[in-house]
């Protein structure tokens, strides 16, 4: 039997198929396709070109590669746009259980697509993940685009669709252990963390991937200052552009309520060291 802790799920051949059609698309060769074979799964989207970035992203740099002995580990995966990451996890570890969150409407729908098309077993939620939970004024792109967010752009990247949109605590889907969170919330990842750590369910996270987003105006130290607090060992790389990789150690005792003064998650003592994630050459 196949040992998904060891599979190179990115190929060379992958690449160049995906390549190839782009180019094709691109100078008319080929007709525009809105989805595409990921081994034995298919995904949904809007455009092939950013299709093929979504792919390339996480399937040659790998960033979201991890290794657990469970075999239905629990991944929370905040900003599932329209669902190459569930894909990945899922040919990593079939037995997965997931819970994906997309809050633009229409890049939802791609989402939901990619998941019944395939018959699988994910938890979607159309709802923005915030530090509270009611609602907000979204900041929509083109569905399957990578512009949405809660906060407004400036006039280079701005979108063209506002609306209010529900939004939710991230601590609300911590039920138990949590053996991945991928975090790409554009912009408002601290944020995020912050409700996450004051409200104690931080503790259940075993290991974080985190897409860090400078345009925000906050400095990576502020999140990276947060995660070891709460007793994580932080780690970044040239290799993985804008990610922090984040993994506990289980022994760390930490305070989910720190004296007054304190940031949330009073570091206590310092963690193990953390590996990088596998990146596929």
């Amino acid at each position: 039997m196949r040992n998904p802790h060891c599979a190179k799920l990115p190929t060379l051949a992958q690449y160049w198929t995906i390549t190839a059609k782009y180019l094709a698309i691109r100078y008319g060769l080929l007709r525009t396709r809105t989805s595409e074979g990921i081994g034995r799964y298919s995904a949904h989207f809007r455009t092939y070109g950013v299709f093929r970035s979504i792919w390339r992203e996480i399937y040659t740099k790998t960033p979201y590669y991890f290794r657990t002995n469970k075999v239905d580990p629990v991944i929370l995966d905040v900003g599932s746009n329209v669902g190459v990451s569930v894909l990945y996890f899922l040919q990593l570890y079939p037995n997965a259980r997931i819970t994906a969150f997309e809050p633009d409407l229409g890049t939802f729908q791609l989402l939901s697509e990619t998941v019944e098309s395939n018959n699988l077993n994910v938890e979607l939620v159309n709802k923005a993940v915030y530090s509270y939970t009611g609602s907000l004024t979204w900041h929509g792109g083109e569905p399957g685009s990578l512009s949405s967010s809660i906060l407004s752009r400036d006039a280079d990247h701005a979108t063209p669709n506002t609306a209010t949109r529900p939004c939710v605590r991230l601590s609300d889907y911590v039920a138990g252990p949590v053996d991945l969170l991928k975090l790409d919330v554009e912009g408002v990842e601290i944020d995020v963390l912050t409700e996450l750590a004051e409200s104690g369910a931080i503790r259940q996270i075993q290991r974080m991937a985190i897409e860090f987003h400078p345009w925000a105006g906050r400095a990576v130290t502020e999140l990276t200052g947060l995660l070891t607090r709460c007793g994580f060992t932080v780690t970044e790389s040239a290799d993985f552009k804008h990610m922090v990789f984040a993994e506990r150690d289980s022994a760390s005792p930490y305070e989910t309520n720190p004296r007054p003064g304190l940031p949330p998650c009073a570091k206590r003592t310092q963690p193990t060291q953390f590996a990088l994630p596998r990146k596929t050459r």
